[in-house]
């Protein structure tokens, strides 16, 4: 009983302990000073060649590819069915996402297909790069149980000052490097972290990668993630009248590896997706 008790105190006492940790840094978070983010120097997902064929299956294909049509308030939308995902501890993943990713406490891999109901132009491609490069809006993203997933999110220039969003909807295929600010809303509370987005446009296939530019370090805690640990990648590739879409995520945890399971990247990246979906889509004249 008395041992019970003990585990159970300190249980209580850390996870009340990550919880003020996390408030803390969050108030701090975007107060940099003169410190300077060398986001240039945080590309670790560089542009990746690998085919849709090879990273989507027959059946996965099957299970995500839509050409439905509904009409709502008298006016038709293309409808994009829910993607498919594969959660993933050290001992349970491929070993091609385990040479990939490299060493994770938790993993992901998302297949999906989003049904635009036009055939993609240059135009649509720089819809999508501006909407994601809108990263204030980021806010507004949801996971499939209606909870937030990015909590006071805003672009930072070299010094970690907040800027404007960087929408020009522009990319290259030598890749552009922005920096921002963001909270991740996790089980255990919201987990600041100043991060670096990649983005990459090459033949018309889009890539976004995003990681974390510094240690994500807990008050009472420690470093709870290292410097570039934390991996978020989508790849966009125009498919008749859409975009195929691959996306996957890997964390490596120092400490309270807990914080953060494949459940939990799931949400995060299936939230991104489905704002994605419901963001681009326009009615079909």
């Amino acid at each position: 009983m008395k041992s019970n008790f003990k585990k159970d105190f300190i249980g209580l006492f850390l996870k009340a302990s990550m919880a003020v940790g996390f408030s803390l840094l969050f108030t701090n978070c975007g107060q940099q000073g003169n410190k300077v983010i060398q986001s240039h120097e945080s590309r670790i997902l560089s542009w990746k060649s690998v085919p849709w064929e090879e990273r989507i299956s027959d059946s996965e294909f099957n299970a995500i590819y839509s050409t439905e049509i509904a009409t709502v308030k008298d006016k038709k939308y293309p409808v994009s069915k829910p993607a498919v995902q594969n959660l993933y501890k050290m001992d349970t993943a491929p070993e091609s996402f385990k040479q990939e990713w490299g060493e994770f406490t938790a993993g992901l891999e998302l297949k999906g297909y989003i049904n635009t109901g036009y055939v993609v132009t240059d135009g649509w491609t720089s819809r999508l790069i501006k909407l994601t490069q809108s990263v204030s809006t980021w806010n507004t993203m949801r996971d499939a149980k209606g909870n937030s997933i990015f909590r006071e999110v805003f672009a930072t220039d070299a010094y970690g000052r907040r800027v404007d969003d960087p929408t020009d909807g522009k990319s290259t295929e030598s890749g552009r490097s922005f920096s921002m600010e963001f909270g991740l809303d996790t089980p255990v509370g919201t987990i600041p972290v100043a991060g670096t987005m990649n983005q990459y446009l090459v033949n018309n296939e889009f890539q976004l990668d995003l990681s974390n530019a510094e240690d994500v370090r807990i008050p009472f805690v420690g470093t709870l993630i290292k410097k570039q640990m934390l991996k978020i990648h989508l790849k966009f590739f125009p498919h008749e009248k859409g975009w195929l879409v691959y996306g996957a995520s890997a964390v490596k945890l120092q400490t309270r590896e807990d914080s953060l399971k494949p459940q939990d990247l799931s949400r995060i990246v299936d939230g991104i997706f489905t704002w994605l979906v419901d963001n681009l889509i326009l009615s079909i004249r």
